[in-house]
């Protein structure tokens, strides 16, 4: 389950970074993007909180920060 949750995670966070990278969209874009991927990372932490314990709290600060 865990491998399941990290993969996710990491394809939340490739896709962000290559948001990040497109040289064809505004600023602005780039930033709403980038809040949408965090706040899934959120929502699927969110679903597995008592499988992450107290993982769940600094990783839900962190996205949400």
């Amino acid at each position: 389950m865990i491998d399941n949750i990290r993969r996710i995670a990491d394809e939340q966070l490739a896709s962000a970074i290559n948001t990040i990278d497109d040289s064809e969209l505004k600023m602005a874009t780039k930033v709403h993007q980038i809040r949408k991927h965090c706040k899934k990372i959120r929502g699927l932490i969110r679903l597995v909180r008592a499988v992450l314990g107290k993982t769940y709290d600094a990783e839900n600060s962190w996205y949400r920060d």
